[in-house]
């Protein structure tokens, strides 16, 4: 993943709507956070301006020191040494019909229909 500077307009964009990341919170199967922890985050801030404390851990930063990793070796099983690159970590994507939700895809694929998508490195 390219690097991101989490500045606070990034929080900010991250809390305040639902991504790939909440939804787990939401409905009920985050390890991390509980459905009413990510309700109490997104109402102190869009309500407050409180943003939520930043949080970093050894998964968070194994993932994304990984990802580059991944998505090369994505590439090498497709054969095709230059079929995705990544997305940029300050391009948000909303959908008009669903304010309340954002993605922030890991890459994207450079040839034929559009195709975003998410990487995920599990623990060994």
């Amino acid at each position: 993943m390219p690097e991101t500077d989490r500045s606070d307009d990034w929080v900010r964009r991250v809390t305040s709507t639902i991504g790939g990341s909440s939804a787990a919170a939401v409905v009920g199967k985050s390890r991390w956070k509980t459905p009413t922890q990510k309700s109490q985050e997104m109402r102190d801030l869009i309500h407050r301006g409180v943003l939520p404390q930043k949080i970093e851990n050894d998964d968070m930063r194994r993932g994304q020191m990984l990802e580059p990793v991944a998505l090369a070796r994505l590439c090498e099983d497709l054969d095709r040494p230059h079929a995705v690159m990544p997305w940029p970590q300050t391009d948000f994507v909303y959908d008009a019909a669903r304010p309340w939700a954002h993605a922030l895809p890991d890459f994207r694929r450079l040839s034929g229909p559009l195709g975003i998508g998410e990487i995920k490195v599990p623990r060994p």
